[in-house]
């Protein structure tokens, strides 16, 4: 009998087995990313104006003052693209912003693909890598000019550094996690969340070389420092300004914003989950991310160590920005970005369980992979129709509307391009109103924010006064632009236009609840 085994021939098979392995998972990861590049960057030619952050990015791009509300590795990856493109209109800066975000996506989606597969290998990391691809918080704020998407990126690097560190405390994977981390801190400063959960690490994974690895992450952490200091080196020069920048983003992160604060005891700690995860994940990813994780707990002695991490990693993150009283609509979603990722892989061993759980098979594995592509059908939908109608805004009707119907508006942020007002409920007891104003414009993005916080325990007079402002002005007839699916992030606010004359023919315009004035008066 010939001995197969040390044969030329077993060895090509052997070879061919292992590229034909290889090739397969990266085919089908690159397809997973055009698809995640697709959606990202369809439509993203909107209207600066639909995103009020957007602005104030795009004068600094093109050599305007710095401010260092946030760090500003975005701000100077715009600018090194830009020396190519050479682009000096704020509307086309905005638009190659949201070009690099839409490639940060794809990042996003690299970064969990490496992370998953060191754990549960490279197939099931692919599904983990599509419920990050379409999932709407990526997909819709990969079209912004914002740090989120970038951070997001960062954060999967440095959790992928992370679990490379725990497995072997080498040289190599100490720089990796110091230049992953640096790059995380130059993106948002709640980056810093990783110091302790850097801390964390060798007692979560009970390493045997303890010192080794604080070792190794003193040295990441002050590689990670000097990153920092070379990204955003102005700062030396323009110490005030960063001074400025980080105190007003520490007064906000703990005072809430707009005048309004909401205390995570008000949602018993579940707002973002609610208000933030489920609307950007939905619940069909949501519900079995949130079983893996308690399953984790419960069972936190036979949890990987790796998962530990994990673990810690997104209690970390939600519980700070839960703690935040910052939570002012439509903005907060952004803020659970960087835990994203990580949730959705906890929702394929969330589903991979529940399979077990049924019945122990040796196809539990295809099953799961089944039930789980079945979980991400309308996130998938969701993210396709948020994209459709990001530059087919309920704006974008409204414009049309006012060309048909011409007359003298008077309209708040988000409502229209060129805002009159950041909000129309400062119109009360100020005369502000052109003369012959005929449409007044109020978006859901702003009057929304003051009706939720009315209904709030103990909301401030200034917050019920602005309440019942919009509920007097709603109250009387008027014209409503509706999302075509539905509002998401910065997109698609509801619009409601309020005919002036109609105020005034009903006697509602001087009422005790408005008290409007036209300047003329």
């Amino acid at each position: 009998m010939t001995r197969l085994a040390n044969s030329p021939a077993s060895t090509i098979l052997q070879q061919t087995t292992l590229v034909g392995r290889l090739k397969h998972p990266i085919a089908l990861l690159a397809l997973i990313l055009l698809t995640s590049f697709i959606l990202n960057f369809s439509n993203n030619d909107f209207p600066l104006e639909y995103h009020a952050d957007e602005s104030g990015k795009t004068k600094f791009i093109l050599g305007g003052e710095a401010y260092y509300k946030h760090p500003l590795l975005m701000i100077r990856v715009n600018q090194l693209v830009n020396l190519l493109t050479r682009f000096t209109s704020p509307q086309d800066v905005a638009v190659l912003g949201r070009t690099v975000s839409a490639v940060f996506g794809v990042l996003v989606v690299v970064g969990t693909f490496l992370f998953s597969a060191m754990i549960i290998g490279h197939y099931r990391a692919l599904l983990v890598a599509l419920a990050v691809a379409v999932s709407p918080i990526v997909v819709v704020h990969s079209h912004y000019l914002k740090e989120d998407i970038i951070l997001t990126a960062c954060c999967c690097a440095t959790l992928y550094a992370c679990l490379r560190l725990i497995e072997s405390c080498t040289s190599k994977n100490t720089i990796l996690l110091g230049i992953c981390a640096g790059f995380a801190f130059s993106a948002k400063y709640v980056a810093v969340l990783f110091v302790p959960l850097f801390l964390l690490v060798p007692l979560l994974a009970k390493l045997e070389n303890k010192k080794a690895v604080y070792r190794s992450i003193g040295i990441a952490l002050a590689i990670a420092c000097g990153l920092f200091l070379l990204i955003n080196h102005t700062l030396l020069f323009e110490f005030a300004k960063f001074q400025s920048g980080i105190s007003y983003e520490v007064e906000h992160v703990t005072s809430g914003h707009t005048g309004i604060a909401i205390s995570p005891l008000e949602y018993f700690f579940c707002f973002h989950l609610l208000h933030s995860i489920v609307p950007s994940i939905t619940w069909f990813v949501t519900v079995p991310a949130i079983f893996y994780i308690i399953v984790s707990l419960v069972g936190w002695k036979r949890t990987c160590r790796k998962d530990k991490v994990l673990v810690a990693y997104v209690l970390l993150f939600y519980f700070v920005v839960e703690s935040s009283p910052m939570k002012s609509y439509p903005g907060y979603v952004r803020y659970v970005a960087p835990m994203i990722p990580v949730l959705c892989y906890f929702a394929f061993h969330g589903v991979l369980r529940l399979v077990r759980y049924v019945g122990k098979t040796n196809r539990e594995g295809r099953y799961a992979a089944v039930l789980f592509c079945l979980c991400l059908l309308y996130p998938m939908y969701d993210s396709a129709m948020l994209v459709y109608y990001m530059n087919r805004d309920t704006r974008a009707e409204l414009a049309h509307f006012l060309q048909e119907n011409p007359g003298i508006s008077y309209g708040e942020q988000y409502s229209k391009l060129g805002r009159e007002t950041r909000f129309l409920a400062s119109l009360r007891n100020k005369a502000k109103l052109p003369p012959d104003t005929k449409y007044l414009l109020a978006s859901s993005f702003v009057y929304q924010r003051f009706l939720n916080a009315a209904k709030r325990n103990n909301p401030s007079g200034r917050i019920k006064k602005r309440a019942r402002f919009y509920h007097a002005l709603f109250e009387h007839t008027h014209i409503v632009f509706e999302p075509r699916h539905r509002s998401y992030a910065f997109t698609n606010p509801v619009i409601r236009v309020i005919e002036v004359p109609e105020l005034v023919r009903e006697g509602v315009f001087d009422s005790p609840e408005l008290r409007l004035r036209f300047k003329s008066d």
